[in-house]
């Protein structure tokens, strides 16, 4: 009877490690999965916004600086050799990209289904646009509404200084 006691007494022992162990794999299973939803999600969202930006700022230089050092290269030659030059940087951006914490970041804000929403929105034309779109959109309204800020300070204040009077308080 002893025997068939420390037999039951150890399987539930050995039955809760077990249900812990299970939870932890299968947290363990549900952090890689978001944390891959989230590379990919970074890759989706945020590479297309930089690459925009580096295809403003350097493409149009590079395949000028190329024309001009090889005069007599067909013009197909050099916008190939650009368009690869473009890939090979996308490359190196995402790599970049996943060794940072971004990554992370996004899988500690957002839970795998919101992960799996935003990555199927990436995908359409709609979400490629609007990733591609969205850095300059928010930098020019940024910079519109700090310029808007600064004007508007005078009158900010006067309506900070009447409502701390309201209150009996100083600034």
């Amino acid at each position: 009877m002893k025997v068939l006691r420390s037999l039951l007494a150890g399987s539930l022992v050995c039955a809760t490690c077990l249900l812990a162990f299970i939870a932890a794999a299968q947290n363990g299973a549900e952090d890689a999965e978001r944390i891959e939803l989230a590379k990919r999600v970074v890759i989706q969202s945020v590479v297309p916004g930089i690459m925009s930006a580096l295809a403003m700022e350097s493409v149009p230089p590079a395949a000028d600086h190329l024309k001009r050092r090889n005069p007599d290269s067909d013009s197909e030659v050099i916008a190939s050799a650009v368009a690869e030059i473009t890939e090979e940087q996308r490359k190196m951006v995402v790599g970049l990209l996943l060794k940072t914490d971004l990554p992370a970041r996004y899988a500690h804000h957002f839970s795998v289904e919101e992960l799996k929403t935003i990555a199927t929105f990436a995908e359409t034309e709609a979400g490629q646009r609007y990733f591609s779109a969205a850095p300059e959109i928010a930098f020019r309204a940024n910079r519109q509404v700090f310029d808007s800020m600064t004007s508007a300070m005078p009158e900010f204040r006067k309506r900070v200084d009447q409502v701390l009077t309201a209150k009996g308080l100083k600034f």
